[in-house]
């Protein structure tokens, strides 16, 4: 009987890793893109509130976290995955999507689990070449400040550009401050190699893309190109 019973458990699980993915893509990954666009779509189109459509015509790249935990009992820390996608040629269209985690602690006794949804804009050069890295640190490696929201921040953007990354974030519905700095980014590589096919570096897929749009990113990408399509201010 119990030699039965593994029988039986290896097969149920064949089954269920066969149709968890599609080309090579599980439904954790298939689900995280469905809930990135999701994301960034509400936190744009949020009445007021929302993150300006002049900040996202600045962004060379754009980085999304659905559902980043922060929190914790006793000493405090956050983690999460996400997807970055950069404009072809610094100008134009929204590339390949790569994937990352973040991942960093934080001071201070707290207690609790709480989910937040984060947005990263990445607006000049030097913020790009950080993206580029195996690893590096917000706040630390890279300057990173709260994004301006609402119509009132579009013209204002021009003199708000002083970090390298802009953040937004999200807690039960509603815009919320969330303390970035020291958490660190790192590449994806497992999930990547799942994406395409291959282990791939990210230089490949975000600046000089030599690969096409992954299996999935649809949602993430088409919010992208529904609000922001070109780069108006963002030059080589």
């Amino acid at each position: 009987m119990p030699r039965f019973l593994s029988s039986l458990t290896a097969v149920a699980l064949a089954l269920c890793l066969g149709e968890n993915a599609v080309a090579g893509v599980s439904s954790k990954v298939t689900d995280r893109f469905e809930r990135s666009g999701q994301v960034l779509q509400e936190m744009i189109g949020a009445p007021d509130k929302g993150i300006p459509k002049g900040m996202l015509d600045h962004a060379r790249c754009v980085a999304v976290i659905p559902s980043l935990k922060k929190g914790g009992f006793g000493l405090g820390a956050r983690f999460g995955h996400g997807f970055v996608t950069c404009r072809r040629d610094m100008t134009g269209a929204w590339g390949p999507v790569s994937s990352f985690k973040i991942a960093g602690g934080t001071m201070g006794f707290q207690i609790g689990l709480e989910s937040v949804d984060v947005v990263l804009l990445f607006v000049n050069q030097r913020g790009v070449e950080k993206l580029l890295q195996d690893q590096f640190s917000l706040g630390g490696d890279a300057s990173i400040s709260a994004g301006p929201v609402g119509r009132t921040a579009e013209a204002e953007t021009d003199v708000l550009l002083r970090s390298e990354i802009y953040s937004y974030a999200r807690s039960r519905g509603l815009f919320a401050g969330i303390a970035l700095d020291g958490a660190r980014m790192y590449q994806d590589a497992d999930v990547n190699k799942d994406l395409y096919g291959r282990e791939i570096k990210a230089t490949d897929i975000l600046v000089t893309p030599k690969v096409g749009m992954p299996p999935g990113s649809a949602p993430l990408i088409g919010v992208l190109n529904k609000y922001s399509p070109h780069a108006p201010y963002v030059k080589k």
